[in-house]
């Protein structure tokens, strides 16, 4: 059996920077700034952190400042999931890869999300059933308070347990320092018609079908 880890945002969803876009500026707006997170710097900026966007856009703040605006952010999300249900949708292909692969092999889910938004991204866009709550971490780095990072939880994941190969795929340096840190293969994604993000790694893909292959 091999086992495959999965990063969610960017990879398994598409369109979350665009709720992330509208989040912000709406959170901007009733704080009173009049500074905006436009599309090109959304788009340069995600896979960041949350309160990171909030550094960038208003650097005269406080750290504390930058949080308070990030929990707003969070809320938004809480009291309003129709928001990110508006913009985010489920990956080309990824309902048909996941179930191909769980019908032989393991997978995990493991994300910079806190845990509760998880959740309801993976519902929001009917994933929730490739994943029993045991398959499922969440670091909770985005508030800037992380229990474990990601390569603490995968490590805690397959303690005890003999796979033949473990695949790493993300859209990140962040999950490529993870596979090397599990001497797992790793495949750098990015969706039809989005750049690459810097990443040292030879295995790009763009169509979540070639992970088939490793099955």
């Amino acid at each position: 059996m091999k086992l495959f880890i999965w990063d969610f945002h960017g990879v398994l969803e598409k369109n979350n920077e665009m709720a992330a876009k509208f989040i912000t500026n709406k959170i901007l707006k009733e704080a009173g700034y009049k500074e905006k997170l436009t599309k090109k710097t959304g788009d340069e900026l995600y896979g960041k952190r949350w309160f990171q966007y909030f550094e960038y856009l208003l650097p005269h703040e406080t750290h504390e400042k930058h949080m308070k605006l990030t929990y707003k952010c969070f809320d938004v999300g809480d009291f309003h999931p129709e928001v990110i249900t508006k913009y985010i949708k489920t990956a080309p292909w990824a309902k048909m890869v996941l179930k191909k692969i769980g019908e032989k092999h393991d997978q995990i889910l493991i994300s910079n999300t806190h845990p509760e938004a998880l959740r309801r991204f993976l519902e929001s866009v009917n994933l929730n059933k490739y994943f029993t709550a045991d398959k499922i971490f969440s670091t909770d780095s985005h508030r800037n308070i992380p229990a474990k990072n990601k390569a603490e939880e995968a490590t805690d994941y397959i303690k005890g347990k003999n796979f033949e190969e473990i695949i790493v795929i993300g859209d990140s340096v962040e999950e490529m320092d993870l596979a090397k840190t599990l001497g797992a293969k790793f495949y750098l994604y990015a969706h039809k018609g989005k750049n690459f993000r810097e990443c040292p790694c030879k295995n790009k893909i763009r169509d979540l079908r070639d992970i088939i292959r490793k099955i």
